[in-house]
């Protein structure tokens, strides 16, 4: 028989405060009335140290049931508080369950031991959990399996540096692992390792059952002198130590021992010695109450589980009212942002509609202000040629027509008077063109035209601009005059049909030889990489080429927009 070592994650062994008292039992017993006071005054932590210090002495002694109890009542506690060390108490009961050897049940605790301790994030427990886990597939005959989570355990604890007595524990248990695979030379030195580093820490718990793992390794080496020395060795200690299960394991080895060897009085001694421990170890009472703790863990376990799935299928269910809620409010707020958009770009439809009907009507009252200035000039002018050159031409008519009578005379101051009366004709017509041109011009210069502007836009109500002058003393060509004009209605129009503003200022600065014009509106702006292509820019642009002008644009989306031109007038 294989013997291995299930309690690798004890870090104390209550048996070295109750070696020495009269009656170890009462005072265990004494230790989980103590632990129950605790519990009851709501003494968390006494209650946990107190529960766990008496199943570990419990278990230490074979009181199975007992110790099982302690642990239960501890793990209920965990269980119940949050941040609850619930690795430590599975365990606690894991290892009861190997002692009893109920291995499935054993490797069940383990297993979710070790999902518990990745859950607290304790490396220290992940360690504990996978050397026992691994002791137990060893005890379920999975060799390979329990060799491949026993060799885990070893590399994540060199890494985090675990303690000496979990190293033994561990050592010891790979050694279990090799004898399973019959590999009894390697098995041995992992043995002795672990005898090494408990003699060298001075724990000496677990000596009796490495000694005993020992001497079985020697045995199936057939070293049966070897094997003696080893199982009278662990036998010793373990009578000494009042190790019921240690004891209990040796006893069966050296009947087996002395079966080989054909000495059949000792066989019957240490089978007699063996099935009285085994009596007391593994007594029906013992397995009952076990039981009965078992099927409270379980009920409690699916009791939780219910009520853990019934909450995730609450919170489903809330998740699918959310989701709906959300999707809901989603369309309807993707509904009415359409609508408001509809009649938002409706509106601006509207307004940029009613923006361009007044820059034409603003135009068409222009053209015909023009037309009526060019009947009135035409008028003036027909009256002008009537009046003074036509009458002047006429006398001039009435003078050569007497030239030749003149000439025959000899007369020539007749000649030069018909010469002079031709003279101021020719300077009549010149002054008469000159009169009608300064009279348009000065009817429908720049600064009166951008005035009638700024008045027929302010009167639509959707935007106020402002004309500002600064020493316009001098006029640029007409044509010059044009393009200025034609520059700053396109501009205006801009602010009007894209930025949004509600203010728009123009700016009209002469220098001595140069003109400055600037438009500023306080609209939303725009990127001029990104312009729009209706924003008319490309026909501002020809017009300051046309002008041999410089232009800047200053604008962003959100800060309004600045345009400059410098016109020179040299």
């Amino acid at each position: 028989m294989k013997r291995k070592l299930y309690l690798l994650f004890l870090l104390t062994c209550l048996l070295s405060s109750v070696r020495g008292q009269n009656s170890p039992q009462d005072s265990l017993s004494e230790l989980f009335n103590k632990a129950a006071g605790f519990r009851n005054a709501g003494e968390i932590d006494s209650a946990l140290y107190y529960f766990d210090a008496a199943g570990r002495g419990h278990r230490a002694l074979g009181n199975f049931a007992e110790a099982y109890q302690a642990f239960f009542a501890a793990y209920s506690i965990r269980d119940s508080i949050p941040n609850g060390d619930r690795a430590l108490s599975l365990l606690y009961l894991g290892s009861v369950e190997g002692l009893l050897e109920n291995f499935q049940k054993s490797a069940e605790y383990f297993s979710e031991a070790e999902k518990a301790a990745w859950l607290q994030g304790d490396s220290v427990r992940v360690c504990q959990a996978l050397a026992n886990l691994g002791s137990t597939l060893t005890d379920l005959e999975k060799y390979d399996s329990a060799l491949s989570v026993l060799n885990r355990a070893e590399e994540l604890g060199r890494i985090k540096g675990m303690y000496a007595s979990w190293t033994a524990s561990l050592m010891n248990n790979i050694g279990n692992a090799y004898m399973g695979t019959e590999e009894y030379e390697q098995a041995l030195q992992y043995f002795h390792r672990a005898y090494s580093l408990w003699q060298d820490s001075g724990e000496n718990d677990h000596v009796a059952l490495v000694l005993n793992n020992i001497g079985y390794a020697h045995y199936n080496l057939e070293q049966l002198d070897s094997t003696s020395y080893y199982y009278y060795k662990s036998a010793a200690i373990a009578r000494e130590r009042d190790e019921k299960r240690n004891l209990y394991f040796v006893l069966d080895n050296l009947a087996g021992l002395y079966l080989k060897l054909g000495n059949m009085d000792s066989v019957v001694k240490y089978q007699d010695e063996y099935q009285e421990l085994y009596s007391q170890i593994y007594e029906k009472e013992s397995q009952e109450t076990i039981s009965n703790l078992r099927i409270q863990y379980e009920t409690e376990k699916m009791e939780r589980e219910n009520m853990l799935q019934k909450v995730q299928i609450q919170e489903a269910r809330n998740r699918q009212r959310l989701l709906l809620i959300a999707l809901l409010v989603l369309l309807v707020a993707g509904l009415v942002t359409y609508i408001l958009y509809k009649r938002r770009e409706i509106r601006r439809e509207k307004e940029f509609r009613k923006i361009n009907d007044i820059l034409k009507d603003q135009e068409i009252r222009s053209f015909h202000s023009v037309l009526d200035a060019q009947e009135k000039e035409r008028k003036r002018i027909a009256e002008e040629l009537h009046d003074k050159l036509g009458s002047t031409l006429s006398a001039a008519k009435l003078y050569f027509n007497n030239i030749e009578e003149l000439a025959v005379n000899h007369e020539s101051k007749v000649i030069n008077k018909g010469m002079e009366l031709l003279d101021i004709a020719v300077q009549d017509v010149r002054m008469i063109s000159h009169n009608m041109l300064s009279g348009v011009l000065s009817q429908f210069g720049l600064v009166a035209a951008l005035n009638d502007l700024t008045e027929t836009i302010t009167g639509s109500g959707k935007i106020k601009m402002k004309v500002l002058t600064h020493g316009v003393n001098q006029r640029l060509d007409q044509k010059s005059e044009l393009h200025v004009y034609r520059i700053i209605q396109e501009l205006v129009s801009n602010a009007l049909k894209h930025s949004n503003a509600t203010e728009v200022i123009v700016q009209v600065t002469q220098h001595d030889n140069e003109m400055t014009v600037t438009v500023e509106d306080n609209g939303s702006g725009f990127e001029t990489a990104r312009a729009p292509e209706g924003m008319g820019l490309r026909n501002v642009m020809n017009r300051v080429g046309l002008l041999n002008a410089n232009i800047n644009i200053d604008t962003g989306r959100g800060k309004g927009t600045l345009i400059t031109i410098d016109i020179p007038t040299s």
